[in-house]
């Protein structure tokens, strides 16, 4: 994917041709329900991220950020700053010519927990207490957690 990017260099802004070899983009929601010695505590937050890969005059550059905080736009141009302040290198990358791939993967599970109702999470977790301190006398401290995470990715690659 050839991209024209318009930046400033050193003091002049220059119109540049770059590939933007890859990009990544990820959503990851999570979900967390523990119980430690008769306290209960629920977490549950949201990610949601991007990496970049550019490919500028044969040399490769990286950079990532939270999709929340910055556009993609400013993450081309640190890898670009990040390419330039790189030394030279003797051997230049050039990408294969390929065609192109489509895939997509799901994993299959039986019940989806983020649609499982509070109740019967928290009804799992002290079920999951009720039977480690019902083993011994001698325990004294126990701990269950549930924890789920869906993540959805997209690569788009050059």
């Amino acid at each position: 994917m050839c991209l024209c990017v318009f930046h400033e260099h050193r003091g002049h802004f220059v119109l540049e041709s770059l590939t933007l070899d890859s990009m990544r983009w990820r959503l990851r929601n999570s979900s967390g329900w523990s119980e430690f010695d008769g306290a209960a505590s629920v977490s549950e937050f949201m990610t949601c991220g991007f990496g970049i890969r550019v490919l500028v005059d044969g040399q490769w550059s990286f950079a990532s950020d939270n999709l929340f905080q910055q556009q993609p736009s400013e993450a081309v141009r640190k890898a670009i700053s990040l390419v330039r302040a790189m030394p030279r290198r003797t051997r230049t990358v050039m990408l294969a010519e390929v065609p192109p791939v489509q895939a997509t993967y799901e994993t299959h599970c039986e019940q989806d927990p983020f649609d499982m109702p509070v109740p019967e999470k928290v009804e799992i977790v002290q079920a999951i207490m009720q039977a480690m301190a019902g083993v011994s006398d001698k325990v004294s401290k126990t701990q269950a957690k549930l924890y789920f995470r869906r993540e959805v990715s997209r690569l788009v690659t050059s």
